[in-house]
């Protein structure tokens, strides 16, 4: 299997390469967007693209959505260090087949890279179930994302702000998530929503 590895830490590029590597895998390894588009602009085939999500070049989601666009029908997957359920959902929206939290086991990324070559899809299972419990719940995903700024104590102002939005919509989201998640105020809104989102 031939994978292209793009992540800035030099230290998880070589651990994880030398793994794979082990594994009669041929591993390239670079440390951004920019390089990582170089190799394939220079013919390079691979079987699957895994992207470090923050790093050089990376434009979040955006960037994600691009070079699955870029490659197709060859598989994107995300490997990251951390990020939310939120951000694992949006990955897979954007038509990435794999969310790979640098938490895994060396066998576990393994299997999980086997499985989206061989055309499943995979998210963690702390992921998966956060989505299965907001959509139990009815909330959108806009609603998940002021919720998960109202876990880490923003003002609607600047909800609005980070998301691009008018406070006054801010306001209507929280009165919305009170309700359904059957709560009075923005405080307990916030400490329900840290049961279902891991922020």
């Amino acid at each position: 299997m031939k994978i292209l590895l793009a992540d800035d830490h030099a230290l998880i590029r070589d651990t994880i390469s030398a793994w794979l590597g082990q594994r009669m895998n041929r591993v390239t390894g670079c440390a951004s967007l920019t390089e990582a588009e170089s190799l394939l602009d220079a013919g390079n085939a691979f079987d699957i693209v895994l992207l470090d999500l923050n790093m050089p070049g990376m434009e979040g989601v955006d960037s994600v959505r691009r070079m699955v666009e870029r490659v197709a029908p060859i598989p994107v997957a995300v490997i990251t260090g951390s990020a939310t359920p939120l951000i694992a959902q949006q990955v897979i929206e954007a038509g990435a087949r794999g969310f790979l939290p640098k938490t895994l086991t060396a066998k576990s990324l393994e299997a999980a890279i086997q499985f989206i070559v061989a055309g499943q899809v995979f998210m963690p299972y702390a992921a998966d179930e956060t989505r299965r419990r907001a959509a139990d719940l009815g909330l959108s995903t806009r609603e998940i994302e002021v919720l998960e700024h109202l876990c880490h104590g923003l003002t609607n102002r600047a909800i609005a702000e980070d998301l691009g939005l008018k406070e006054v919509t801010i306001k209507l989201y929280v009165k919305t998530l009170c309700r359904k998640l059957g709560v009075a105020n923005r405080t307990q809104a916030a400490l329900r929503g840290r049961d279902m989102i891991a922020v």
